[in-house]
């Protein structure tokens, strides 16, 4: 009994640290293919100001 209760608790370790990998991991492969089409003339890589007309 306590043989399969240590297998049971090895088996969820590696469950979780699996996990935790794969949540470090994916983004990396998600991240480098996020739009496809062509480049925008409008923005040339820099941050934009956007402006909602609230005064400070």
């Amino acid at each position: 009994m306590l043989r399969a209760i240590i297998y049971v608790g090895q088996g969820l370790l590696c469950v979780a640290v699996g996990l935790c990998l794969a949540v470090a991991i994916a983004p990396k492969f998600v991240d480098r293919v996020y739009y496809e089409g062509p480049q925008s003339a409008q923005h040339g890589g820099t941050r934009l100001a956007i402006r909602t007309g609230a005064t400070r």
